[in-house]
């Protein structure tokens, strides 16, 4: 899983944990919460792996020596304002990044599961771009390279809870009694849980190409 000690990557490899793995890699390039997900998730499965996904030639030794069989991709930078200001790093990390993923595959690899976002359609930020591009990159390497590759892509929207989320910032405003910044009333926000999230990605994965 990379970016496995993100909220979702450590929910995910959780509830992987429920099933018959032999071992669970958790890679990320965030020490600190690396350390505190093998300490919370406290499972013999788990084995965590500290580098970076544009670090090509390592993530590729780490898939080749752990023989993985099925990658889930969650690795991104998401916020919407920080990266409209910091374009080349969105580039580098969400597009350079899952190139490097895809090419860091070998034929042992059954299945590839693309976590993306819901501003990936008809994008209009850095964000939903860089994603968007993610995607195609993909689907282009299942569709001429990698053929026998199950790819999935699942879109979340806002994940309830998540770090960095919407509702994280409304309750440090509100216990810190701060005005919400909404940035217009008439908008509206569509959740669904990490678990959910979750979920869905393990659904996508078992299904039939």
């Amino acid at each position: 899983i990379t970016g496995g000690a993100g909220s979702i990557g450590s929910e995910l490899a959780s509830q992987v944990c429920k099933t018959k793995v032999n071992k669970i890699i958790i890679f990320d390039n965030n020490e600190t919460e690396l350390f505190r997900t093998v300490k919370k998730i406290d499972n013999q499965k788990i084995v965590p792996v500290l580098g970076d996904i544009n670090d090509k030639t390592f993530l590729k030794k780490i898939i080749k020596k752990n023989a993985i069989t099925h990658v889930f991709h969650a690795a991104a930078f998401k916020h919407v304002g920080l990266l409209e200001n910091n374009v080349l790093y969105a580039i580098k990390n969400n597009i350079i990044g899952t190139l490097n993923v895809l090419e860091a595959l070998n034929s042992k690899v059954k299945s590839f599961v693309l976590i993306s976002t819901d501003k990936a359609a008809s994008p209009v930020n850095i964000l939903g771009i860089s994603k968007k591009i993610s995607e195609v990159i993909s689907f282009y390497y299942k569709k001429n390279i990698l053929k026998k590759l199950k790819l999935s892509v699942v879109r979340f929207g806002n994940v309830f809870g998540s770090r960095g989320s919407a509702i994280e910032v409304f309750l440090e405003q509100i216990s810190n009694k701060k005005p919400l910044t909404v940035t217009n009333k008439d908008a509206e926000r569509f959740f669904m849980s990490i678990k959910e999230a979750c979920n869905l990605v393990l659904q996508c994965a078992s299904l039939k190409s």
